[in-house]
């Protein structure tokens, strides 16, 4: 399964510094960075340089907050499955989450929504940070890394809205607050057109992987 990479720069300079910190861990990783800008760009400026660091930085934390929901993944006794299988390779399960979100005790459903919302931002800042810099790497690929960080955005914030629909809707279920209704409804809506962008939008910049899928949502 997918998503299927079409520009593997992000790809290449993790395994080039997970070689090199393999051969000698005690490496500096920001170093390496700059080897890496300088073989593969022939780039030695240093905000280039500060910019790909701060954004490697940001980069894993966003990742496990975008593809997990750590209120639920740390109630499972092993590693095995830690999401349920709401998200298989590129395929999107509103019903495995949705399951998720129905079994987590009420005090956990804030940290589910505020995990999603700092995906959001983390990418957010990833993408300005290159934006600001692009202009120090060479051409596709600084672009198309900007790309990458647009696709993983608008994917976290399709998952922000979905979920804080879900959670929406077991609050209404319970309390029928006409406030929730519309929250529900509106949350909805913020989730389709954001689904609809990482689909039919940003997944056919150059350099993105290909879309997410679901069979159920939209």
């Amino acid at each position: 399964g997918g998503p299927f990479i079409s520009d593997e720069t992000w790809i290449d300079i993790n395994a080039y510094c997970v070689l090199k910190l393999a051969a000698q861990a005690d490496r500096d990783p920001q170093s390496l960075v700059t080897n890496w800008l300088n073989d593969r760009f022939n780039c030695e400026d240093e905000t280039a340089v500060n910019t790909i660091w701060q954004v490697l930085k940001l980069s894993t934390d966003a990742a496990l907050k975008l593809f997990y929901i750590s209120p639920h993944a740390k109630t499972k006794n092993t590693a095995w499955h830690p999401s349920s299988d709401f998200i298989q390779d590129d395929h999107l399960d509103p019903e495995r989450l949705w399951q998720i979100i129905k079994h987590l005790p009420e005090e956990r459903l804030d940290d589910a929504l505020y995990e999603k919302q700092e995906a959001v931002e983390m990418y957010a800042e990833a993408r300005r940070l290159l934006q600001n810099n692009v202009s120090q790497l060479t051409q596709p690929h600084g672009q198309m890394m900007i790309h990458t960080l647009e696709y993983a955005e608008s994917l976290a914030s399709t998952m922000r809205h979905l979920i804080a629909g879900m959670v929406a809707h077991r609050r209404y279920n319970k309390n029928q607050n006409s406030a929730l209704a519309k929250q529900v409804i509106e949350r909805m809506l913020s989730c389709q057109q954001d689904w609809n962008h990482h689909t039919q939008r940003i997944a056919s910049y150059p350099g993105t992987a290909t879309a997410f899928r679901s069979d159920d949502l939209w």
